[in-house]
């Protein structure tokens, strides 16, 4: 039973420098990616077969962290992996939650290990995850791995929900604007157009502007319905591609407002990825490769390939970083400081609380720039529309 071959579905680059993705037989996961390697592939990512996602239940984010809080307190509290595992089951009703668990109890009770069974599941355990179970593993301390993630996971977390929050308000306006604009063009202005036909009179060039516009919407809407939905499909369908999604992420770093805010996320993102890795006591350059495969941004991510390289043949690591162009001199000689002094730990969890302050701060400066900026954009909008509308009233009354 144990030596029957395990499908495995793969994601790496080939010798050609192609990202692939392809199925592979193998005993286990260490032996599918000894394969992979003599067949020339780098930056390997291995999972399960595709016909074992959970039955398509797929998971959320709040039901990972909600996983690892739960196995840290379990585990804290002295209880094995297995016993711990059992008990989180009987509190669970979504199936693919319960098939997980099902799975991984399986799976320890015939003696694998918690974080290769893990690694099946990458869309909801990566690198960065499985490395942290298989630090505390190794030392058997793995309930201090599992606090660890979920420290993570929660200022992640709380970070990701104060972006969203502050991009809820002006998002939810300018949705209930084009909704008033859309009522006025095709309710409101219609029935104005049938009050000017009586009137006899040449309209102003602003008011016939307004009128073709809300005919033409009205005649066409269906097809600019069908070319908004084109275009969005358009767009996610490039963002598939490299080049495009390289592209981009240049583009949003260089956005005015934005773009700031956007580098010091990826500096508060990488820090504590890093500083996560680092304090479980894994090298320096496996830290490096799992903070490039949990960053968001190519542009980082590249960048920390490249830095990982050159800390693999021997640079020291702010000097790598500061080659790249790419860091602040406050995480560069806050990294120096680290290295000199041997405490690159705390020093990585200073400036992961620097810039994770420094992103609330600007995110919340940035929302008070926005609403006020919004709400006048659309007063404009609307009220410009309703002025137009009423422009030949008022010639009609100042010829009387």
């Amino acid at each position: 039973m144990f030596n029957k071959k395990r499908m495995f579905i793969y994601q790496g680059v080939n010798s050609s420098g192609q990202k692939v993705t392809g199925k592979l037989a193998a005993h286990s996961k260490r032996q599918a990616k000894e394969q992979l390697v003599v067949q020339g592939f780098t930056s390997i990512q291995l999972g399960a077969n595709a016909t074992f996602r959970l039955f398509n239940k797929t998971l959320s984010k709040d039901q990972i962290s909600d996983f690892t809080r739960n196995l840290a307190t379990l585990l804290q509290a002295g209880l094995p992996i297995v016993t711990s595992l059992e008990i989180m089951k009987k509190d669970v009703t979504h199936y693919g939650y319960r098939r997980l668990l099902s799975r991984l109890i399986g799976r320890l009770k015939m003696g694998h290990v918690l974080s290769e069974e893990l690694a099946f599941w990458p869309t909801y355990f990566n690198e960065f995850y499985c490395q942290l179970v298989e630090a505390g593993e190794s030392v058997g301390r793995i309930d201090e791995s599992f606090v660890r993630l979920t420290l993570y996971l929660e200022h992640k977390q709380q970070l990701a929900n104060k972006i969203n929050k502050a991009l809820m308000y002006p998002s939810a306006v300018i949705i209930v604007a084009l909704i008033v604009v859309g009522i006025l063009m095709v309710k409101v202005i219609p029935s104005f157009q049938d009050i000017f036909a009586s009137f006899g009179r040449a309209l102003p060039e602003p008011t016939i502007m307004v009128i073709a516009w809300s005919q033409m919407i009205q005649q066409y809407w269906h097809y600019i319905f069908v070319v908004a939905l084109l275009l969005v499909f358009i767009v996610k369908l490039s963002c598939r591609f490299y080049r495009v999604r390289l592209m981009r992420d240049a583009i949003l770093l260089k956005l005015p407002l934005f773009g700031p805010i956007i580098i010091k996320f990826n500096y508060a993102n990488i820090s504590q990825t890093c500083y996560t890795l680092f304090a479980a006591g894994i090298p320096i350059h496996q830290v490096l490769q799992s903070a490039a495969k949990s960053s968001t941004n190519l542009i980082y991510k590249n960048a920390l390939l490249e830095i990982q390289a050159h800390v693999s043949s021997g640079t020291m690591l702010h000097r790598a970083m500061e080659d790249k162009h790419l860091f602040s001199d406050t995480f560069i000689q806050l990294l120096a400081i680290g290295e000199e002094s041997g405490k690159l730990e705390s020093c990585l969890f200073k400036i992961n609380k620097i810039y994770q302050s420094e992103v609330e701060y600007d995110i919340e400066k940035l929302t008070n720039l926005i609403e006020p900026t919004i709400m006048l954009l659309l007063g404009i909008l609307v009220g410009g529309l309703v002025l137009v509308m009423y422009l030949p009233i008022f010639d009609i009354s100042s010829s009387l």
